[in-house]
């Protein structure tokens, strides 16, 4: 019965006794609609009864009693999300379906609804937690990770892409304070809270004018999100440079300390040695060869540290490569890695810095794209409107879970 109040179909009265056949109901909703929303109308009718029989025959009992459906199953979010159907949507979630769950090119339920530029659904997922910056993997045909918003930009949703892009700037920006601040949560959920505040001076005027003045909103928050993000990178920086070097100085202490203390006890151990029991020109020969073998031992020593020191910042690296560059170079990783490549200068002390590189190739690009995404809907009316409904879903549906 939801479903035919949905979309304002006529429903049978039991009371009365009367009975409509499914066809009249049909025939009713074809009248009212015009033809494509009135398929989509009817098909999902006839569907909700069917997903949920299969839904429920798929079903699986963990030992805690919950009934939830196995994982081979949960690549069917991707096929509702790309088809907007909310309805089954909702019931995947809460049959335990992951909402960031990646199929077998890394594509999320919120990559598959920004490409067929389904609006609701992009929201609804957002609402529940999806990541607005998930990337997908890299192909031989399309070597860039894409993220939602890049989708719905290349399939030419500017509205939806600036919705997507704001998002992602705010969890990310989130992200960073949290771990700034301690705390712990989860972030999407004042992600989506602090999206509407963009809007919350717009009250009055035309529609058009509403839509521009939260377009302007949307682009002046993203720029300072990009912007706040970029200096919290450099502030860590800046700290991890000072770390450093507090610990190579204390380092550098202790060594000079110990070194002399064992020269010091050394040489007054052979002076004694010598004085006392050999002063002859050969004894003292032969002491000066043994201080020589002991300090060859001793930069032996020294050598070795040094590379083992060596190996750890070579573990470290691969560990680099296999998180953040292995996907970028398809597959190769660090070894692979040519700084010649790099369109921007780099500094000559940063030259060994992976990190401050990285950030240069994919975060900052990554942050340009982003707010120029955003900015795109500023010259275009239907982009405006598009991210303008939107908002008012996001609104509609934070107050439906306040009731």
């Amino acid at each position: 019965s939801e479903q035919f109040l949905k979309f304002g179909l006529p429903f049978p009265n039991l009371e009365c006794g009367l009975q409509v056949s499914p066809s009249e109901i049909m025939k009713g909703a074809s009248e009212r609609l015009n033809r494509d929303t009135a398929v989509n109308c009817v098909m999902e009718v006839l569907l909700n009864n069917k997903f949920e029989e299969w839904l429920f025959s798929k079903y699986e009992q963990n030992s805690e009693g919950n009934h939830f459906l196995p994982r081979q199953y949960h690549g069917v979010i991707h096929t509702i999300a790309a088809l907007g159907y909310n309805w089954a949507l909702k019931l995947l979630l809460n049959s335990g379906v992951l909402v960031n769950y990646r199929d077998a090119n890394g594509w999320t339920a919120l990559h598959w609804a920004a490409r067929f530029g389904r609006e609701e659904t992009v929201v609804l997922l957002l609402d529940a937690g999806a990541a607005a910056g998930a990337l997908s993997d890299p192909t031989a045909q399309d070597p860039a990770a894409k993220t939602p918003a890049s989708v719905a930009s290349a399939y030419g949703f500017k509205g939806l892409s600036a919705y997507l892009s704001e998002a992602e700037l705010i969890a990310h920006l989130h992200s960073l304070e949290s771990k700034e601040n301690g705390s712990s949560g989860d972030q999407i959920s004042r992600v989506v809270g602090r999206i509407s505040d963009t809007s919350a001076h717009a009250q009055s005027g035309s529609d058009d004018q509403l839509a521009l003045k939260e377009s302007l909103g949307a682009m002046r928050y993203a720029v300072q999100a990009a912007g706040r993000i970029q200096t919290a990178f450099r502030i860590f920086s800046f700290r991890k440079k000072q770390q450093a070097g507090l610990q190579n100085r204390g380092n550098h202490i202790i060594s000079i300390r110990e070194v002399g203390a064992a020269s010091h006890g050394m040489l007054e151990k052979a002076a004694l040695s010598i004085q006392k029991n050999f002063r002859c020109w050969k004894k003292r020969k032969e002491f000066l060869k043994i201080r020589k073998n002991v300090i060859k031992i001793q930069a032996r020593v020294r050598a070795h540290q040094q590379h083992n020191k060596y190996k750890e910042l070579l573990r470290s690296v691969g560990i680099l490569e296999k998180v953040m560059l292995r996907w970028y170079r398809k597959g190769v990783g660090l070894r692979g890695f040519h700084p010649g490549a790099i369109a921007m200068p780099i500094d000559e002390e940063d030259e060994d810095d992976v990190a401050k590189v990285f950030r240069k190739q994919r975060v900052e690009t990554a942050l340009n794209k982003a707010v120029s995404r955003v900015s795109s809907i500023i010259d275009s009316p239907v982009a405006r409107q598009q991210y303008r409904r939107m908002l008012k879903m996001h609104k509609q549906n934070k107050d439906d879970d306040e009731k």
